[in-house]
């Protein structure tokens, strides 16, 4: 046979090697990887729903089919290289993408370690390492219509809670990931635990039979924290500013307290001796209770006066310069005044009777053995008085005059060495006139109208002819 020419040779082997390229490509060639999850339930799933990882689309559902036991097979085509072979201890998790779809499901795997044994393709994850999706139809129909109602009430408060503040939601969600994934490993943990688990769950009846005999406190409670929840959010800004001040203090509060360490040993000792007294101390603070009470008035009224009182301390510097000199001369002054007070003080009823009768006759009270009485009587002066009444009693006044107590007679004349305290009524038990007086050189008769002689009268008190 003659050979083709060349032009046709080279062309037909550059289309034999384009095909090849792009069946292997496009099927796959021999390296095709699949596994079979079982699942529970796979509603809504479809051939060609998704199969990520870490949010990756890594292959597709190729294929659906039901077990004879009911349960529901699903072949994972697995396109990516890099997850090929998947090991043991894989978990396959049915999701929602969004509710724009009945039917749109994502398979998300979570790889097993890599020193598990390899999963080898047609192989299967068995249904405990599968979990089926959850609608929001069989969440909302778990709940009662009472229990909708609140919820509609917390969703509409959390529109209103987040609103202006979806930038930091989203990075608030975006962190709550691996705390998510460690609540699932915390679950897995208490699953592997059964007894424990089923006194957990034991138990957790208790609580919500508890929770039913008093739903109307439950129920005041959620209102209560709708409230709350309302009112947080009317303070978003503060809280914003608080939380973003919280490192500082923390920092600071951690250097504080691991200063107070070092205090609290030292005060141990301390402690230690005071606790005998501390029941005592709480008793006198229970009785001082009442006083803190009323002690707070007069703090107020103390803090209202400081500014006087200091403005008054600011001003006593200059006082104390002039009073402290004035003060020094009265105590030297004052011992050179004893011995003069001490002989005023015996004329204090001379000094009492000049003031009060001297100048405008007599006004001082009368007395009896009954005590002291009032006479109205008319005051005018002696002298005028003896005038008038010389003429027309004659030698009578002079009998009258000490029996009354009065200046009826003639004023009393050559009284120049009177005893101290002879300027009042004599007492009856002759404590005045004193004698001492004038270095005991007075005349004890020289008493005012109806007076004795203390000497005297205590005499002739003593020989009962008083």
């Amino acid at each position: 046979m003659p050979k083709p020419p060349a032009r046709i040779v080279v062309p037909a082997i550059a289309l034999v090697v384009a095909i090849v390229v792009v069946l292997r490509v496009v099927g796959g060639g021999s390296d095709t990887y699949e596994v079979v999850a079982k699942f529970q339930d796979a509603g809504q799933v479809v051939n060609g729903n998704q199969v990520r990882i870490a949010g990756a689309t890594v292959g597709t559902v190729s294929d659906i089919e039901l077990a004879g036991d009911g349960q529901a097979l699903l072949t994972l085509k697995i396109t990516k290289e890099q997850y090929k072979p998947l090991h043991r201890g894989t978990r396959v998790i049915l999701r929602n993408s969004s509710l724009s779809s009945i039917a749109n499901r994502i398979m998300v795997l979570e790889p097993g370690p890599d020193n598990a044994p390899e999963i080898a393709s047609g192989g299967s994850i068995e249904a405990e390492d599968t979990r089926s999706a959850t609608d929001i139809d069989q969440v909302l129909n778990a709940v009662d219509a009472k229990g909708r109602q609140y919820l509609q009430t917390l969703v509409r408060g959390g529109a209103t809670a987040f609103s202006g503040a979806e930038q930091e939601t989203n990075q608030l969600l975006e962190r709550l990931s691996p705390a998510l994934t460690q609540t699932r490993r915390t679950i897995d943990e208490l699953a592997s635990d059964e007894p424990a688990l089923q006194r957990l769950v034991t138990s957790s009846a208790a609580v919500s039979s508890t929770l039913a005999e008093n739903s109307g406190d439950l129920e005041q409670g959620l209102g209560s924290t709708a409230v709350t929840l309302k009112a947080t959010a009317a303070e978003r800004e503060a809280l914003r500013r608080t939380i973003e001040r919280a490192p500082s203090f923390l920092r600071r509060a951690n250097s504080t307290f691991a200063n107070t360490r070092v205090l609290l040993r030292e005060a141990r000792p301390l402690l230690r001796e005071v606790r005998p007294v501390a029941p005592r101390l709480a008793t006198t603070l229970r009785l001082a209770e009442p006083l803190t009470a009323e002690g707070v008035p007069l703090l107020r009224n103390v803090r209202a006066t400081l500014p006087s009182l200091s403005d008054t301390l600011a001003r006593t510097p200059r006082l104390a310069d002039q009073l402290v000199p004035a003060l020094n001369e009265l105590s030297r002054a004052l011992p050179t005044l004893k011995p003069i007070t001490t002989e005023i003080r015996t004329f204090a009823p001379d000094l009492a009777s000049g003031l009060l009768t001297g100048f405008g006759g007599k006004a001082s009270g009368y007395y009896d053995a009954n005590g002291h009485y009032t006479r109205i009587a008319p005051t005018v002066n002696a002298a005028s008085l003896a005038a008038v009444a010389q003429p027309l009693l004659g030698g009578l006044t002079d009998v009258l005059s000490p029996l009354l107590g009065t200046g009826l007679a003639s004023p009393q004349t050559n009284q120049q060495e009177r005893c101290p305290g002879a300027g009042a009524q004599t007492h009856p038990d002759g404590s005045n006139p004193n004698p001492a007086g004038h270095a005991g050189t007075c005349d004890l008769d020289q008493v005012p109208p109806g007076g004795r002689n203390p000497i005297a009268a205590r005499t002739a008190t003593k020989g009962g002819t008083r």
